[in-house]
């Protein structure tokens, strides 16, 4: 050991010094001035370039098309149909018809049960016998009728009265029962037609029972 320092001189040390900053500073040198195009895949550590080293520019380059939608895959088959639901309650009579329940006198005289939609309902009716009047409200042959007549001996089944004064019926015997379903309107107070489905008698009952439901046409 005294022998090594016994051989150090000032020469010696500033020697080695320059040296070492010599050599230290052509590899900053280096370093810092590479040439364009002197680095190349073989220079480069692996997965040394990461995404977010690469420019906007490059990434677009490397991102491709998107591509066509893919078919649209084929519809399933229809369930089977579930049971039928209960039925509904029977609703409230509309406010646009008309209920007709008349008590008639059983003394054979006809009697006005009302007028509605422009028409007269007349009825008479005893123990045995029951008589239906549908007339214009106006007096003249102003009446159209179109329908039916059911239970009433005798009478026309088909309806189809065109400017009449008026239409009777008449039913006697153990069921002297008259059940009209028509349209009718009087021509003198309004183009608009009415369904009348009206009941007279019956061997127990004396009354006019039904309904008129006017129409807009």
């Amino acid at each position: 050991m005294h022998r090594v320092r016994g051989n150090l001189t000032y020469s010696n040390v500033i020697s080695t010094l320059c040296l070492v900053l010599l050599l230290g500073g052509g590899t900053a040198y280096a370093a810092s001035h590479l040439r364009k195009g002197s680095v190349g895949t073989r220079q480069l550590k692996k997965e040394a370039v990461t995404p977010a080293k690469l420019s906007k520019k490059a990434k677009v380059t490397l991102t491709g098309p998107v591509g066509p939608t893919g078919p649209t895959g084929a519809r399933g088959a229809d369930g089977q149909q579930g049971p039928q639901g209960l039925q509904g309650p029977i609703g409230p009579q509309g406010p646009g018809a008309i209920s007709i329940d008349f008590a008639i006198p059983q003394d054979g005289s006809v009697h006005l049960a009302g007028t509605y939609a422009g028409v007269d309902v007349e009825a008479a009716c005893t123990a045995a016998f029951s008589e239906l009047v549908i007339k214009p409200s106006t007096g003249g042959p102003t009446l159209d009728l179109y329908g039916t007549n059911t239970f009433v001996p005798g009478a026309p089944n088909a309806l189809d009265l065109n400017g009449t004064s008026g239409i009777t019926y008449s039913s006697s015997g153990a069921n002297h029962e008259i059940n009209l379903d028509a349209f009718g309107r009087d021509t003198q107070v309004g183009a608009a037609f009415a369904d009348y489905e009206i009941h007279v008698g019956g061997p127990t009952d004396c009354r006019v029972k039904g309904m008129v439901i006017p129409s807009g046409s």
